[in-house]
């Protein structure tokens, strides 16, 4: 597998940054070369996660990495998001997504939020465009916006986000990147992770909370990858969260938990 292929699919890691409710909010820093060629690199590490969205308690959970390239088109599995690149160019990336959104039930850090009505797992579809330009010799910066929106029930609502990340290849096996992302959530998917009913109020001891759509986070990724031979790689990623506005406000963040979100995960992957 060529070099680029392996540090687009290991970069690419880092769009699992924020596995709970906000699945993918980090996403995937531009990597110093797009990939071209057929090959594929699967990777398996451990993540550490928040146990709830704007939750301060965390918990580890499995952190998979599949691409398989088609000169530049590609599928790619990066935790729980799925996107397929269907334009065969060494810019320009459109292509459909799925992305899982984690339960929130069981053991969550706060007896007050295991009180609130449970939230199951969400499955959301929707799409991503992205463009980069070369700005030296063996770095990149990417510009990507995707949306989703969920298609199990569960929320009923959108998320989206913008980026902009820049990676580069700092020797033949150290690969760095980093990203700055923006979040966006409707009301649906608000009122589900961040709202209070009187229900979960009566039952928990939080104050009843509503609120609407906006800006829900922004963002800080950092990814880098080392080569230990030809076709085998360590990535390691961390990231960091800052929930925002009436999604801050919220008694599950502002009492239960915390509008500073981490998150920590490392990752062995082998390329054919």
């Amino acid at each position: 597998m060529r070099t680029e292929a392996l540090t687009a699919a290991l970069c690419g890691a880092i769009s699992c940054a924020l596995i709970p409710a906000s699945v993918a909010a980090q996403d995937a820093p531009a990597s110093e070369q797009p990939a071209q060629g057929d090959n594929v690199f699967i990777g398996l590490g451990v993540a550490a996660v928040p146990r709830f969205e704007g939750g301060d308690s965390y918990r580890p959970v499995p952190l998979p990495v599949v691409r398989a390239n088609r000169q530049y088109r590609y599928i790619s599995v990066e935790g729980p998001v799925t996107r397929g690149n269907i334009v065969n160019s060494p810019d320009v990336e459109f292509g459909p997504l799925v992305n899982i959104v984690l339960n929130r039930s069981g053991n969550l850090g706060s007896d007050a939020v295991e009180q609130l009505e449970s939230v199951q797992v969400a499955a959301e579809a929707g799409a991503f465009v992205a463009r980069a330009w070369q700005v030296s010799k063996t770095g990149r910066i990417r510009l990507s916006v995707e949306a989703s929106h969920d298609f199990t029930g569960v929320h009923d609502g959108w998320q989206a986000k913008a980026l902009v990340g820049y990676a580069a290849r700092l020797s033949p096996r150290f690969d760095l990147g980093a990203t700055a992302t923006v979040g966006f959530a409707d009301t649906g998917y608000a009122e589900t992770y961040f709202a209070v009913t009187p229900e979960g109020a009566a039952a928990s001891g939080l104050a009843q909370y509503e609120l609407g759509s906006g800006i829900k986070d922004v963002g800080l990724g950092v990814t880098a990858r080392y080569s230990l031979s030809r076709r085998v790689s360590l990535v390691a990623i961390g990231s960091y969260r800052r929930l925002l506005g009436e999604f801050a406000d919220s008694p599950i963040v502002a009492v239960e938990g915390s509008p500073n979100q981490l998150f920590g995960g490392l990752a062995l992957g082998y390329a054919f």
